[in-house]
């Protein structure tokens, strides 16, 4: 079995901060938040909400198209997941 989607989630938010050339420090300054709340997410081990989600790529200057394409990913992905489960 693969990696869970939130752990999935995760390293892709990883690749867009350092993407954009974003330490963890950095991206958690500009989100106004503890570096501890940028490593959980990026190790799928804190849930992450959309508007997390949303300021994470405009504080990272990810393109809307590239943004809008991660966040359908994923979501197909977590309903993938929560079929298999019911």
């Amino acid at each position: 079995m693969g990696q869970s989607w939130e752990k999935e989630l995760g390293c892709a938010m990883r690749r867009i901060r350092k993407g954009a050339s974003l330490t963890q420090a950095q991206l958690a300054q500009k989100l106004g938040r503890a570096r501890s709340h940028v490593v959980r997410i990026e190790a799928g081990e804190k849930y992450l909400l959309f508007e997390d989600f949303c300021e994470w790529l405009l504080a990272s200057e990810v393109d809307v198209r590239e943004a809008k394409c991660v966040f359908a990913h994923f979501f197909a992905v977590k309903e993938e997941e929560d079929r298999r489960v019911d």
